[in-house]
This record gives structure tokens, sequence and C-alpha cells, in this order.
């Protein structure tokens, strides 16, 4: 089994975040500044051939083309600023280590990924269920002094009043939700993710999945910026880029109640500051443990060479002339499927997932003795194990019972212990906020229900949509035996000599 490191939770002074800051770096890094990595991309022949291009289709002056590139580049550019990010860190620490019991990390992932950053450009591919990921990102990093990356993020938190300045000088480049047909923003955009690539300016991050799943399920996920760096390594101007996956497990996620919500029809609060400052009673929460598997790096020379995908169609072109074939579509989205698959495979499951499942599978039932949930999650973490699924290891828990009382604490929105020391589903604590929030809800469907009827019906569903979150991070482990359940239903009946088949 994989060891895992707890990360030091006690050090936060101003020695430790003004200490020297000196990773090592990409091999053929060039020094340059946010300002000078903006105007490499405005004088790059591709861009200029663009520019020439768009005046022309539109009719406007090539000066004034060139300006709307410059305000692009402003718009999405990041500013990355050390001083800045120790500032977000030392805040961002404080917070996780009040709402968080540890973070745990593989260390021999942490050596791995720090030869990889010394000899090639690196892309990192963390899952996505909590916005604090890429803060965990950042945090480890500076702790092992690597190379702190600069992050793709959705232009909503540019919005932000000051946070979003804030998160443009850590290292965040914006992009848009959607580029529709702006041929001009996409060039632009990714010739400005592919310089930096090309440079090894900085390990470059981004979320595959394009969003947090509110289910906990993975989600598909978006090619864009996956097609971008396919096709820096295609058009020759790298060697080799390494995808390195990374997988954050969470005892407690940070958002299962806002998930809820939404699930329930609630409309997904908007970013801003204000938001994120009357959040903060969250800090008096416990969230339990987390833990950050560093995978096994893909190269994508190695991958492109199992497929077949030759980049000698593309020694033939010009770079600036586009050259994407259908060979090559096909070839990310089946590498974006295996990086997702990688991820999955390398979560940490905890031990709140168990609980919940066996309680939804009793949600009809008045609840289960402790002792009985104990005996059932031992059986069902024997089961896990069998078909290599791997859950949390606490260096503070020493048996399943004392994992199986934690986790029932940690569930406190949706699981009580009685006195009588049974387990049961409870209504969420502050499930009347929830009721109040559905009032218009209410009126939209037109129900004929009471409203006590359809508040009690809400606040029931609010507590079975959080454990769900929970359960359904065990999905991929039984997916075997879910399909071949589905087989069944659809079949009713069928012969054994089928079941090799239709599996």
């Amino acid at each position: 089994m994989e060891e895992y490191t707890a990360l030091d939770f006690e050090t936060n002074s101003i020695p430790y975040w003004t200490r020297a800051h000196t990773p090592a770096r990409y091999e053929h890094y060039q020094p340059r500044k946010p300002h000078q990595i903006k105007e490499f991309v405005l004088q790059s022949k591709r861009i200029r051939t663009v520019v020439s291009e768009e005046a022309r289709k539109s009719g406007r002056d090539v000066k004034e083309v060139e300006k709307e590139v410059h305000l692009l580049l402003e718009e999405i550019g990041h500013k990355f600023s050390l001083p800045s990010l120790r500032l977000v860190g030392c805040i961002a620490k404080m917070a996780i280590c009040r709402m968080s019991s540890g973070i745990h990390i593989n260390r021999t992932g942490v050596t791995r990924l720090e030869e990889l950053m010394k000899k090639y450009p690196v892309v990192l591919l963390p899952s996505h269920r909590s916005y604090l990921d890429f803060l965990l990102v950042s945090y480890f990093l500076y702790e092992f002094n690597l190379q702190l990356p600069i992050i793709a993020a959705a232009q909503d938190f540019m919005q932000m009043s000051g946070v979003g300045t804030l998160l443009r000088r850590s290292g965040a480049f914006f992009m848009r939700r959607s580029f529709g047909q702006d041929q001009l923003y996409w060039t632009v955009f990714s010739e400005y993710m592919q310089t930096q690539l090309t440079n090894g300016d900085a390990p470059m991050e981004f979320f595959m999945e394009g969003t947090r799943s509110r289910t906990a399920k993975p989600l598909h996920p978006r090619l864009g910026l996956l097609s971008v760096v396919m096709d820096c390594f295609l058009t020759g101007q790298v060697a080799d880029i390494q995808l390195v996956p990374i997988s954050i497990s969470y005892e407690r996620t940070l958002e299962e109640n806002l998930f809820a919500k939404e699930l329930l029809g609630i409309p997904k609060p908007k970013e801003s500051t204000r938001g994120l400052v009357a959040a903060r009673s969250i800090l008096s929460t416990n969230y339990g443990n987390m833990f950050i598997h560093i995978g096994e790096p893909e190269s994508l020379h190695d991958y492109c060479q199992q497929l077949g995908i030759s980049r000698l169609p593309h020694s033939v072109v010009p770079r600036h002339m586009p050259a994407n074939l259908s060979a090559e579509r096909a070839g990310v989205k089946k590498l974006a499927y295996h990086m997702l698959h990688i991820i999955q495979a390398n979560m940490r499951l905890p031990y709140t997932s168990l609980v919940a499942a066996l309680l939804l599978q009793r949600a009809t039932d008045d609840g289960i003795f402790i002792d009985e949930l104990i005996k059932e999650v031992t059986w069902l973490k024997q089961q896990i194990e069998r078909r290599g699924g791997k859950l949390m290891c606490h260096c503070d828990v020493m048996n399943v019972a004392d994992a199986v009382k934690l986790s029932v604490n940690l569930l406190e929105e949706s699981v009580e212990l009685s006195a009588s020391g049974k387990v049961q589903l409870c209504l969420s604590h502050n499930h009347q906020e929830h009721i109040e929030e559905q009032k218009s809800f209410t009126h939209v469907m037109n129900m004929s229900l009471s409203h006590t009827h359809w508040d009690m019906i809400t606040a029931i569903s609010h507590t079975h949509l959080l454990l769900s979150q929970y359960r359904n991070q065990l999905l991929h482990v039984f997916s075997a035996e879910g399909i071949l359940a589905m087989i069944l239903i659809k079949r009713r009946t069928i012969k054994c000599s089928m079941y090799t088949i239709q599996f």
C-alpha cells in the first residue's frame, strides 16, 4: 500500500510564507515576465496571419484588429506575482486548517513530479469536486518547493471584485465558458497556452470536466483545452508533454449543501465577493480529511505512438494553418476518457461513502444500531478492497469502528445517532432555510400538495441528495456488477452462455 504524508498544519508564520521559493525549473526554460509572454503572442506568425485574415473578412483596419487581440490578451492573461500567491496561500491555509483534520499526499508522486518538471512541460489534471481543488494543488506545490502552476479559470471568477485580481496575480488565466464561432478568440487563447507550454514558463493546470460534479459522479470531459495541448505536441513545438492526473478526495465536501440545493432546482448563486464573505460560517465546520494522490504521468509522445498518430502531416503544413485531422480528434477524446479513468481509479474512498450507501439502502427503516452498521461497513470495505478500490487510511483512525463513528459525526447534516444507539437519517439541521428557498419553486410547479407536505418532501429529498453525493463515489468500484444487473433487468431471462456475450 502506498504511503501518504500528512502536510504540515502547524506552520503558518511569516517566515514560512516569506521563505525563499527556488524550485527546479524546466531545462529549456527562458525567463520572461507575464507582459513579455503577451508580447510574444502578439508577435507570433500565427496571430499575425489570423489578424490579417480577420481584417480582410470584416473589412476593418489591421491596427483595429491588433487592438482587439491586445484587449483579449489582457482579458485572458495572468499576472503571476509570488507575493500575491503567498498572501492567498496564507489565507487559504488558515481556512483549511480550521476546516480540515488533515491533508495527506503520496510522497512518491511528489518526488516523481519534481523530476518531471525538470525535463518536460507538465500539464496537471486534477479531479474537480470542490472549489478547494485548485487551492490544494498550489498549496502542496509550494509546500514541497515545486514550480507553481498557471491555472485555467472560468471567467465568472474574473468578475469578483478584488478576488478576480488576486487570482490573476496568483497564476489564474481566464477563459470564456464558450467560444462559439469566435475564431479570433480561440486562436489567441490557444496561442497563449501553447507559448507557455513550449517555453516551460510554469506547469499548466486545468480541470478536464470543466465544472464541479454536483453528484460526485465523473462528468464527460471537455476536450477543448486538451486538444490545444495535443496540438502543441503534434505541431512539433515540443518533443513531449507529460500529463499528470491528480485525484483529490474529501471525507466531507465543502459544497455538499449547495449541490443538494441545485439538484432540487434552486439556482446556483453567482460567484461574488459578497457571497464568499457570507460563507465564512463554514470555517467552524469540520470537513474531515483530504487525500491527494498524484498518479503516474502519461507521455503524449508515447500515447500518440501507441495510437499510431503521426506528427508528419503537420510537418508539411505551416503551423499557422489548421490541420485538425479526424484521427487526432478521436485520439484527444480517447485520451480524455483515459485520464479521467485514471483519476477516478486513484480516488481514495472515505468511510462517509460506505456509511451513506448503507443508510440509503435502509432509507425506509427507522435506523440501524451502530454495532450492526460497523459490521456492514466492515463487509462492504472487504468487497471494495477485493475489487481494487482504495479506502482512505488515517493515522489517527486505527479500526473500522472508529472510522464509522467519525463518519456519522461528519455527516451531521443528514445523519444522527440516537440515545438508543441507532444511526438514522434526519432532516438537515438548516432545512428550514432550504424550504424557504423552495417556496418560489413550489409555485412554479403549481403543486396541489399543501405547503406542509411539500416542505417535508423538500427536506427529505435534500437529505437523500446530500447522502447520494457520498454513495456515488463508490459506483466505479461496482461498475461491472452494475452493467450485469442492467442486462438482467432488460432481458429478464437469459441463458448463462449469453452472459459473457452481453457483458
